[in-house]
């Protein structure tokens, strides 16, 4: 799970994202370390994290964030940082066999995942954090027995 704000936005005590389809809202609460700073983004893999019910929200509860700085402002080529090749630091050539294509949109909250094979390479190198977090990411999430979300018309 990933959150971050608009470029050159400070972080404050949330990132907040609505999902445009449906309008679910999502909240990420920023850890006090990383508050005021900018072009960050922050992690927390499974199984450090929740998303808790709050009346309309889904709040993310997580321990273990991690704030990787130097999150790129735009789409393009970039190296992935060392713990979970998140795309960071400055443009570099997509031809680069290391570097890594990243998609992002202004602000969000939502799961990060792997694409592969665009502009004619082959591999997972791609880095979606574009789609809203309700599309098909083809990842398994966790719930507690009894608390599963009731299914609406048309999920899988």
């Amino acid at each position: 799970m990933a959150g971050y704000a608009r470029p050159d936005e400070r972080l404050g005590e949330f990132i907040e994202y609505t999902d445009p389809n449906g309008g679910q809202k999502y909240v990420f609460p920023v850890p006090e370390q990383y508050r005021k700073e900018k072009n960050m983004i922050l992690v927390v893999e499974h199984p450090n994290f929740s998303l808790v019910q709050d009346g309309n929200k889904l709040v993310v509860e997580a321990s273990g964030v991690i704030g990787l700085p130097n999150f790129p402002e735009k789409d393009g080529g970039y190296f992935g940082d060392g713990q979970f090749d998140i795309p960071c630091g400055e443009e570099v050539s997509y031809s680069d066999g290391k570097a890594r294509y990243l998609w992002r949109i202004e602000s969000r909250v939502g799961p990060v995942r792997r694409d592969g094979d665009f502009f004619g390479y082959n591999g997972r190198r791609g880095v979606n954090a574009y789609d809203q977090p309700h599309s098909v990411h083809g990842v398994v999430v966790e719930t507690p027995v009894g608390e599963a979300p009731a299914k609406k018309e048309g999920d899988a």
